[in-house]
């Protein structure tokens, strides 16, 4: 009797009319390749953190038909991750942490390209008619069918069905599954307003001592996101010579450079040319400055400085502070060339040299301002 039972479980545990286990969509089953861009990251770094990720996926270096085509996007602080099959494009925009955001990019990456590879509409459900079945007979029963079910099973139910939740104003307003999500603005231009405060050390002639005076700055700064760098800026100085000689400086920068952000850290070198008017002053009031023992007015110096740009910033959102050191080097001549003489005449009419100024010069000191994000469609 047991050995009974024991033949009647095997088999039915191998019975042919068993139903197989669910099998993958056909789309999915295929060989799925992979085309990887990236802008502003290591491509290799990510490649291979999404082959760990997408096993099922060979990379390939040039489109092909029904490929993959990912495209990663890192500006700053913002990441922006692109797929794309056929017509069809996905997108989505991450703000990934500190601690190791080349994981978090991956794995929201080979996210989305799973859910993309997956999103397969599943066939309809195919009905075996026997052959030997007589249609007029299957004719009627249809219509024996549909004289049995009430006269207002035509009409719309407006009940929810299974798996709908709220509203039908709510359920309307939802947008399609297959729908692609609106991409997301990259983001172009940084905007950074800079103050400074800043001490000049003069290089070329220190016999007068190698201050040349103490000031701050006023500028803004415009990064691109491919790094270009436009700059302007004005500067004043501050210098006592006596208890009633000061030297006043003012001077006028524009130039560019280029830069590169790394997470909160911002890294690049600027150049620019300048214009510099300056004029002695005593007790407070406009001097006369000696060329030749003749009275004339001051020509403003001409020349270039180029400056580091090293700055860190805080906070999160659009619009950042930031704090950094400043390192500069100028250099700054008379128009003919040579370097300008503070000369000026004393009580007794006589002539006297309180030094130069301009030449090469080095500048030290602290800046500060906020970096503001501005998003625009391409």
């Amino acid at each position: 009797m047991r050995l009974g039972q024991w033949a009647l479980a095997l088999s039915l545990s191998h019975s042919p009319d068993r139903d197989p286990a669910p099998a993958l969509p056909a789309a999915a089953q295929e060989a799925r390749r992979l085309v990887l861009e990236t802008e502003g990251i290591d491509k290799a770094s990510v490649k291979a953190a999404l082959a760990l990720r997408l096993r099922d996926f060979e990379f390939v270096d040039a489109p092909v038909p029904d490929a993959f085509l990912v495209r990663i996007e890192v500006a700053g602080d913002a990441v922006r991750v692109q797929v794309q099959r056929g017509t069809d494009r996905w997108t989505r925009q991450l703000q990934p942490s500190m601690e190791d955001p080349l994981q978090e990019i991956a794995t929201a990456c080979a996210n989305l390209v799973t859910t993309v590879a997956y999103e397969v509409p599943e066939p309809p459900p195919v009905v075996d008619v026997p052959a030997d079945v007589d249609a007029d007979a299957d004719s009627d029963a249809n219509a024996n069918a549909d004289a049995d079910e009430p006269a207002n099973a035509d009409a719309e139910s407006d009940e929810p069905t299974m798996g709908e939740t709220g509203s039908l104003e709510e359920r309307a307003a939802r947008p399609e599954p297959n729908e692609p999500p609106v991409p997301a603005e990259p983001v172009v231009w940084t905007i950074s307003p800079t103050l400074a405060a800043q001490t000049t050390l003069e290089l070329t002639t220190p016999s007068d001592g190698v201050l040349s005076g103490f000031g701050g700055s006023l500028g803004v700064d415009a990064r691109h996101r491919n790094g270009g760098l436009l700059h302007f800026e004005a500067r004043a100085l501050g210098r006592g010579y006596t208890t009633d000689i000061t030297l006043a400086r003012l001077r006028l920068a524009v130039g560019g450079g280029y830069a590169r952000q790394r997470r909160r850290w911002t890294l690049g070198v600027v150049g620019a040319v300048a214009i510099e008017p300056w004029w002695p002053l005593r007790n407070r009031a406009r001097a006369e400055v000696l060329r030749e023992r003749v009275p004339s007015r001051p020509a403003p110096m001409l020349g270039a400085h180029a400056r580091l740009v090293a700055r860190r910033s805080f906070g999160e959102g659009s619009v950042r502070f930031w704090l950094g050191p400043r390192l500069e080097l100028s250099g700054m001549l008379s128009p003919d060339g040579g370097i300008p003489q503070l000369l000026v005449s004393d009580a007794r009419g006589d002539t006297r040299s309180l030094g130069s100024l301009g030449g090469l010069e080095i500048g030290l000191g602290l800046e500060f301002g906020l970096q503001i994000a501005a998003q625009r469609g391409r």
